[in-house]
């Protein structure tokens, strides 16, 4: 139970660790430049949520690049618990077979993750940060804030409900053994998913991928994997109907021998068949500049009739069929333009709907593989346009149609 008392001294905590910035967003309506590092260390200082919102806030385009670039490493750079901890929480039975680095090779916001020896194979185990009072405080004073001021960018009961999901490690093997079986049949050569050999409530030890994390690679080196980045998240969409829902670059590894691995399955969904049909509708809706039907798209998506008379919202449809029809409404300008669509569909929802969206999960994680403007990508665009490659690997076709696309077996 939070006292009252409790839950001043925090507020109070936080307004002496952010009251510089909050006053200068409130004076200039931004943020200072050149204040990266100190606004990351501050976050990290006041724990696991505003940890999670810097994580959130770096995949934003219309931040600086200098803040994505440091709250990016807040993906696997976080503060980290003592190895003593980490003992006290894996069982003695297991203790007894295992050998660990004591120097972490990474730490989120949910847990840390040391190379170890777990029966004669090389392995990682990954172990859930001490969880203290001060979750539960800061859970109770973004819910109270929400209620006098509207977020717009996400509903904050279902970021709450997201964070402690991820905090479900047997939740998460669960979610890694779908996508594993899934992929059962896939092409190894261009894919790997790590074997869960142990895991509890605290902690799970998996193999080990042995590569670099996708945002420490070189861009050379990244263009060479997006074509079959794209080749993988079109299956998990299209044909599994289960997605990754955190596919940042930091849960991607790019292994020694050129494949694929993806890693940290904590976050993921189940896609619905209106879900693809949306979808569809609304990208061919737009590649037709039809209005009418980008509304009733929206609305079925569940969108605002308030919000589509919005004049940000007006604006911002109104570039897209420009762009299209100055590229002569080609299918692949569509996915070049992402980044506008995502904003599309933000301008058109309740904040309570926004978070919640799937396809939005869909569109974010396209946006990562598939770049605005790159004209490197056009193989991984065919992938997702027309899936000649698809077809070749795994016997499924889908045919582009007037609507949209469908998946044959």
């Amino acid at each position: 139970m939070v006292s009252w008392i409790q839950l001043l001294r925090r507020i109070i905590f936080l307004l002496y660790v952010f009251w510089y910035d909050i006053i200068y967003i409130l004076l200039y309506g931004s943020i200072d430049d050149n204040r990266e590092l100190i606004i990351r260390l501050k976050l990290e200082r006041c724990g696991i949520i505003f940890i999670k919102l810097g994580q959130w806030i770096s995949q934003f385009d219309k931040i600086p690049k200098s803040y994505k670039l440091e709250l990016s490493k807040l993906q696997n750079n976080c503060v980290y618990h003592p190895l003593t901890y980490t003992l006290k929480t894996i069982p003695d039975n297991i203790l007894q077979q295992i050998e660990i680095s004591p120097k972490p090779i990474a730490s989120g916001s949910i847990g840390q993750v040391y190379r170890c020896r777990y029966k004669d194979k090389d392995c990682v185990i990954k172990v859930k940060h001490p969880i203290n009072e001060n979750l539960i405080l800061d859970t109770k004073i973004i819910s109270i804030i929400s209620k006098f001021y509207d977020f717009t960018i996400f509903d904050v009961n279902t970021f709450i409900e997201s964070l402690f999901l991820q905090q479900d490690f047997n939740k998460e093997v669960e979610n890694l053994n779908t996508i594993k079986c899934n992929f059962s049949n896939f092409d190894d050569s261009i894919l790997v998913i790590p074997d869960v050999l142990e895991n509890g409530e605290n902690f799970i030890i998996q193999t080990y991928i042995d590569g670099c994390h996708m945002n420490d690679c070189s861009k050379k080196e990244i263009i060479k994997y997006k074509t079959n980045l794209a080749l993988i998240y079109t299956k998990m969409m299209y044909v599994d109907h289960f997605i990754h829902g955190d596919l940042h670059l930091g849960n991607i590894i790019i292994t020694k021998d050129n494949r694929i691995g993806l890693i940290d399955f904590g976050l993921c969904e189940k896609i619905y068949k209106h879900d693809i049909d949306n979808l569809n509708n609304l990208v061919q809706s737009l590649i037709n500049c039809n209005k009418s039907q980008v509304h009733i798209t929206l609305l079925n998506m569940g969108g605002s009739r308030q919000k589509l008379k919005n004049p940000k919202f007006i604006k911002k449809l109104n570039d897209i069929f420009k762009f299209e029809k100055s590229k002569s409404r080609l299918f692949t300008n569509i996915y070049g333009s992402i980044p506008d669509i995502l904003e599309l569909i933000k301008l058109s929802l309740e904040s309570s709907k926004l978070f919640k969206s799937r396809i939005l999960y869909m569109l974010i994680n396209y946006s990562i593989i598939v770049p605005n403007g790159e004209p490197y990508f056009k193989d991984a665009i065919k992938i997702i346009v027309s899936n000649w490659k698809y077809c070749k690997f795994y016997g499924y076709s889908i045919q582009p149609l007037i609507d949209g696309y469908q998946i044959y077996d």
